[in-house]
């Protein structure tokens, strides 16, 4: 996944001195400021638990690629990348006779890479610009339960994996004239059964455009992030959601 998604974007900036007065690209980056909330649980045929997240906050870094090109029929790119990640506390359940209970810690943490594959309804039409496409999101996870040796001794759950999950994508953007500025809102959102996602944030962004060729710009939003999944039938079982500001700085090709 990590291989596919540098492929795609060195061959988009490869492209930029070729194709400059026709194709438009945005590169970005920053840091996340994201507070968990939520539970994730897990189950087995000997043992089960459940993690309640600290809601502590941590730093975490993000960034994006977008391609734009002037041809109708096939849709225009943006690439994503972002990590969440959170320890958890945890009461687990030994044994279905007769169980008992014992205290462990977790550690949650995700890679989330996502393509995006889109249309422009609006184009800066009056300074304003429309977007809906598809977002196909790649999640590749890891949970871990740490073992322990108290009075109950407990060997630990690992589980780690990847799943696919295409979601409707829409962004729309205002732009002051002759100011530089911007406002952006952008989300991606599916709902299946019990299980729903859903990537919101909203934005402010400043671009000099007073620099001629590439334009850099920084940007401050915040962003709020909803997983309620299930995992292999109950191997995992999460619903929690991560929020908190951001910056970042950007590039406008």
């Amino acid at each position: 996944m990590k291989k596919w998604f540098k492929f795609v974007a060195l061959l988009a900036l490869s492209a930029v001195p070729v194709l400059s007065d026709v194709l438009r690209v945005e590169a970005g980056g920053g840091v996340w400021m994201q507070t968990p909330k939520g539970t994730i649980a897990y189950q087995t045929s000997t043992d089960s638990g459940s993690s309640t997240n600290r809601e502590d906050q941590t730093q975490r870094g993000y960034a994006w690629l977008y391609v734009k090109h002037p041809v109708p029929v096939l849709p225009n790119i943006r690439l994503e990348y972002c990590n969440i990640s959170t320890d958890g506390d945890v009461t687990v359940t030994l044994g279905s006779l007769i169980p008992v209970t014992t205290s462990s810690t977790s550690s949650f943490d995700t890679n989330e890479y996502d393509a995006v594959l889109y249309y422009n309804l609006l184009d800066n039409t009056f300074w304003t610009t429309l977007d809906l496409g598809v977002d196909v999101k790649a999640l590749d996870y890891r949970f871990d339960v740490a073992p322990t040796n108290d009075l109950i001794a407990y060997g630990g759950y690992s589980k780690s994996g990847t799943f696919v999950l295409p979601l409707v994508y829409a962004r729309a953007r205002v732009e002051i004239p002759g100011t530089g500025l911007g406002i952006e809102g952008l989300g991606s959102y599916i709902s299946y059964q019990k299980s729903h996602v859903y990537d919101a944030r909203i934005k402010a962004d400043w671009t000099m455009t007073f620099v001629p060729g590439i334009q850099p710009g920084v940007e401050v939003g915040y962003r709020i992030q909803k997983i309620t999944i299930n995992v292999d039938d109950k191997a995992i079982d999460g619903d929690i959601d991560f929020s908190g500001l951001y910056v970042g700085a950007f590039l406008r090709f």
